[in-house]
């Protein structure tokens, strides 16, 4: 039976997606207001709303007037104003503070043969400052400096806590305060035995660090975030996070 000219043609969802596409990549070659890839792909997000919770473009929302470094020690205490457009479409003016100390790596090292896990007890200063007076309990962590993550935290993981880990998995690396610190966190849990150890640990005197090595059910310590002894924001998520994904034995 002939189909009638006026009688659409359906086609199944991806195969329409995948014509559609297509059609918009050859028509995108012709138009030159949409050369630069961030045009294109706003281009793709206005014909495609499904598409529009991917990815956000920020590049021509942000216009950077002046930079000015206000302290450039241990780390780059940065002013910046800038233009801003907001969703609404209109312009505004922001000044904002950036700190920049680098990135980090953070490691949570969990033995399932006898449920433990290693964790470390350090003075905090800046915590000490705000009033919380005891040494805070937490995950081995360090800044990468020049090395890879895994590189970086392998290195921390024989400083501090004195084994050498074997089976490391990475995580996610999300940023732990974007409001003013650029800082993003690499977390990463690993398996361990006590055949891993290789020294005390304890970190690096020469650097000012006097870290106390701790071994504890992991049930004491998620114990211990409710009742407030741990209340460093790295420790909590890796240890919620091995709560909810148990490693096998």
């Amino acid at each position: 039976m002939l189909r009638a000219r006026h009688e659409p043609v359906k086609l199944p969802l991806d195969q329409s997606v995948s014509r559609i596409a297509r059609v918009i990549f050859r028509r995108s070659i012709l138009l030159t207001q949409f050369r630069t890839e961030n045009r294109f792909t706003l281009f793709l997000k206005l014909l495609y709303p499904f598409a529009a919770n991917t990815e956000v473009v920020m590049e021509d929302r942000v216009r950077i007037r002046s930079e000015e470094v206000l302290s450039d020690d241990w780390a780059v205490l940065k002013k910046t104003v800038l233009d801003y457009r907001r969703r609404d479409g209109q312009w505004e003016t922001q000044i904002r503070q950036t700190y920049d100390r680098g990135d980090g790596a953070v490691i949570l090292p969990f033995d399932p043969q006898r449920s433990t896990v290693l964790l470390v007890r350090q003075f905090r200063f800046p915590a000490y400052a705000v009033g919380h007076r005891e040494p805070l309990i937490e995950a081995c962590a360090g800044l990468l400096d020049e090395n890879d993550p895994e590189t970086a935290i392998r290195k921390e993981a024989e400083e501090e806590l004195g084994y050498r880990l074997k089976d490391i998995e990475r995580l996610f690396s999300p940023f732990m305060s974007p409001g003013s610190v650029t800082e993003r966190l690499w977390f990463f849990t690993a398996r361990y035995s006590p055949a891993d150890r290789i020294s005390d640990g304890g970190g690096a005197p020469e650097e000012g660090e006097d870290i106390e090595v701790l071994e504890i059910p992991l049930d004491e310590a998620l114990a211990a975030i409710a009742d407030g002894r741990i209340v460093d924001a790295k420790t909590i998520i890796l240890l919620q996070h091995l709560k909810l994904n148990p490693m096998k034995v």
